[in-house]
């Protein structure tokens, strides 16, 4: 089962009392991470190395940023094989689609739950 980091993130943590901050980050989250999902797919499919390699380097850093240590290790790991020639295997990209996946469900929680608390301060 694929469970998501955001929610033990200390760096979303770090921005717990800033509201907007952290929903700048959840949403910039969201959208690289569906981007490096269409981009590792179809990079997958084109068998092409230089897209596989570089959307990683992406998720590896998003992931970093975001201190989602099990998503960085595996970006990192198939990252390295993209880099010397090797397209990782469509079960290990599946999981780091899963994990990407789960944790943009996570964030979209979360922003929901901000809005809310926003929308009950300004009642």
């Amino acid at each position: 089962m694929t469970e998501e980091e955001l929610s033990a993130s200390t760096a979303l943590a770090a921005f717990a009392d800033d509201h907007d901050v952290l929903t700048d980050l959840l949403r910039l989250m969201t959208e690289e991470f569906e981007k490096a999902s269409d981009d590792l797919i179809q990079g997958f499919s084109d068998r092409n190395l230089v897209k596989i390699f570089k959307t990683l380097h992406i998720v590896r850093g998003t992931a970093l940023d975001l201190a989602l240590p099990n998503l960085a290790r595996i970006s990192k790991n198939n990252e390295k094989k993209a880099q010397n020639g090797i397209v990782p295997d469509s079960t290990t990209l599946q999981e780091i689609l899963n994990l990407m996946s789960v944790n943009m469900h996570q964030a979209k929680r979360i922003l929901e739950s901000l809005e809310n608390q926003k929308n009950r301060k300004a009642e």
